[in-house]
């Protein structure tokens, strides 16, 4: 019996750190497209993508997108940096901070990022 409550408590620790970082129908997003970024906002989202659309643009160009495509923002040491996800592992996510040199990449937990 305690082993099952460790677990469900491990489950709802997790969901809410994963929560922290769910982005939903409605929210904008900044999603890098062949090397340039253009706005958009988020149509659909599943576990690990967001069905977006391209602001000024028509439903042709509507696509999912992973989180390594869109800017977001690291919160360090209580402030709010733009970065871009280069990987996704987990709970964790190894980005980069834009206009910063690669020795400030991290992993970070999704309870430090937030949609740019």
């Amino acid at each position: 019996m305690r082993l099952f409550q460790s677990l469900a408590v491990i489950v709802i620790l997790f969901s809410s750190i994963t929560c922290a970082f769910a982005l939903g129908a409605g929210d904008s997003a900044v999603v890098n497209w062949k090397g340039s970024y253009y706005n958009a906002t988020i149509l659909k989202q599943n576990a690990a993508n967001s069905f977006i659309r391209y602001t000024g643009y028509d439903s042709s160009w509507d696509e999912w997108v992973t989180p390594k495509r869109m800017r977001i923002q690291v919160l360090w040491k209580g402030k709010w940096y733009d970065a871009r996800a280069l990987d996704v592992s987990g709970s964790r996510v190894f980005i980069t901070y834009k206009g910063y040199g690669s020795e400030w990449d991290e992993w970070v937990k999704l309870d430090r990022i937030r949609s740019r």
